[in-house]
């Protein structure tokens, strides 16, 4: 009786735990690959991030804020051209989200691309008119275009905003 018990123990154990975890890996395995990649982001550990950013991403193509993640890995890694790619493509899957285009426009900045960077900067400043970054950051394109006056105003706008960077 006991042996029966124990064996039929065994087998749902089995089923558990042998069966089901490839489900439960399906479900878990891409939420601890997301966090992995956003820990390293973190900690500066930009090589082994984008790798496991495009690993993430291999099998969630459509996450807006991992592209935009990876994006910002990328121009850390110095390729700014990739970045670019990265946020463009959170920008279409999530146009609303203000913070691919804040990351592209320091992309573009990058490249002295001062026209795509304003434009992603006033983006941003139409939607959240304080937003510090995007006024500190077109501040600065204003200051590569030559444009001081207009550079000085962004600053202090940026100073005088009432959110933190």
């Amino acid at each position: 009786m006991i042996k029966k018990k124990v064996v039929k123990v065994l087998s749902i154990i089995f089923v558990v735990f042998i069966l089901f975890p490839f489900e439960c890996e399906a479900q878990i395995l891409p939420k601890l690959l997301f966090e992995k990649a956003l820990q390293e982001s973190r900690e500066g550990n930009f090589i082994q991030a984008d790798k496991d950013w495009s690993s993430y991403l291999t099998n969630n193509p459509d996450d807006a804020a991992a592209l935009s993640n990876r994006g910002n890995i990328r121009l850390a890694l110095g390729d700014p051209q990739g970045a670019i790619k990265d946020q463009t493509k959170a920008i279409e899957i999530s146009p609303e989200d203000t913070d691919p285009y804040l990351n592209r426009g320091i992309a573009e900045e990058a490249l002295q691309l001062w026209e795509e960077a304003r434009n992603d900067y006033n983006y941003v400043l139409k939607k959240n008119p304080k937003d510090v970054s995007a006024l500190y950051n077109l501040g600065n394109v204003m200051g590569s275009m030559d444009n001081w006056i207009e550079a000085k105003k962004l600053f202090s706008q940026a100073t005088l905003s009432n959110n933190a960077i």
